[in-house]
């Protein structure tokens, strides 16, 4: 019997693909997660008067956004380099994330700031982001399975820095907590460095493979193979940004998305009046933890079963709708308190729909983007597609600000 040769093995090695992806899409936001949990310490700590954060978060988004613009009009430059990239840059993630434990001391060298400026833009924008793109190139030949797990794994690194930050600081103090959490990103982007190897080695194995078994059957007669499967091997994108605008379905869909995530979360939701036993604190790592959790379980079931009954790739827009229709519930629970807009269960009701259908797109826009694309399109409607979470964080960042000048004056 046949075997496609577009498509990997299903298991490589012992972790197998969807562990690889899993892995690969933890450590790509996992460092913009612990920064944003070392945030406060660090404010507090050792830029009390500098405005660390509002100097870092917004340079963030706009650095990667950049990097992923270069890595796309690279074209085949770096396309053809895709994990020997991931390797390098995961190293250099490793290095910048061990450069922050000291980094955490307060008034260690008179030149701290810039040095973290320069750290964190480097760490949360260049490195995050360069995986990204690779991360996304890589997609083009892997799986509909492993395009899910890479998804989940861009949910599961909020919830890995949330409880190793709630974990280290109710054990130890907060300057302890903050080494112990880029302690554990410098570690999981080491193991995946190791798991980036063992993944290469099984694909140059496979290619090798495939090469050899194309090359039995065109001796043989190629009517033993459909002609579109042998024309897919050496097809060639006519233009990178022909390829990226044919693919304007889901990189759309996913851009308004996230727009939609962020115009609201987490600035607005946490302005809701707890009217619950909490303190403030306490009710922001709910609030935070609930969309962490419910985004993870919407990105899980179209892993299961229920993938059958989800939106096609022409009609996932729908759930934007849907998500489109609970924005206006955060504004009036912030706006009117005292009505049933102010209701705690309702907007818990309303959050946990929000996060779990956030969760449902990215995952079915990261499958529909490689299952729908033609092959010699595959590699760079991916990148476009991760590339437009950026976009979408730093617009609906934006649209946030401006509503709440707006509706505060």
């Amino acid at each position: 019997q046949l075997r496609l040769i577009s498509r990997p093995s299903a298991i490589l090695g012992n972790m197998g693909e969807q562990s690889t992806f899993l892995l690969l899409g933890t450590v790509i936001l996992l460092p913009w997660n612990c920064m944003l949990s070392a945030m406060p310490w660090f404010t507090k700590s050792t830029f009390p008067k500098n405005g660390w954060s509002a100097t870092v978060t917004p340079a963030l988004p706009a650095v990667g956004i950049t990097v992923q613009l270069l890595m796309i009009a690279a074209g085949d430059r770096f396309g053809a380099k895709g994990i020997r990239l991931n390797i390098y840059v995961l190293i250099f993630g490793a290095c910048l994330s061990l450069l922050f434990i000291p980094l955490s001391i307060p008034n260690l060298i008179p030149a701290q700031f810039l040095i973290a400026v320069i750290t964190g833009t480097l760490l949360g924008g260049f490195s995050t982001c360069f995986i990204q793109s690779c991360g996304g190139a890589l997609l083009s030949t892997a799986s509909p399975d492993a395009a899910a797990a890479f998804s989940n794994g861009l949910a599961f690194a909020g919830i890995v820095s949330l409880v190793v930050s709630e974990v280290t600081s109710s054990i130890f103090d907060e300057q302890i907590a903050s080494f112990a959490l880029f302690s554990v990103c410098a570690g999981l982007f080491i193991v995946c460095v190791f798991d980036q190897m063992r993944y290469l080695r099984q694909r140059e194995s496979l290619a090798q493979e495939d090469k050899t078994h194309l090359s039995v059957i065109r001796h043989s007669g190629s009517e033993m193979i459909p002609e579109e499967t042998l024309q897919a091997t050496t097809q060639e994108p006519t233009s990178v940004w022909g390829s990226v605008a044919r693919g304007w379905v889901q990189e759309s869909i996913m851009l308004l998305n996230y727009i939609l995530t962020f115009a609201v979360f987490p600035q607005i939701n946490l302005k809701w009046p707890a009217k619950i036993n909490l303190s403030g604190d306490d009710y922001s790592l709910l609030m935070i933890t609930t969309f962490q959790v419910f985004d993870l379980s919407g990105r899980l079931l179209c892993g299961s079963r229920v993938f059958k009954f989800m939106p096609g790739p022409r009609t996932n827009w729908m759930l934007l709708v849907i998500r489109l229709a609970t924005l206006p519930f955060f504004f009036l629970g912030w706006l009117r308190p005292n009505t049933v807009f102010g209701s705690f269960p309702l907007l818990f009701i309303i959050m946990v729909l929000f996060a779990l259908l956030n969760g449902v797109v990215t995952t079915l826009c990261f499958i529909h983007a490689g299952t729908t694309a033609e092959v010699r399109d595959k590699d760079w409607v991916n990148r476009a597609t991760a590339m437009c979470i950026n976009i979408g964080i730093m617009v609906g960042s934006g649209v946030c600000s401006v509503a709440q000048t707006l509706l505060q004056a």
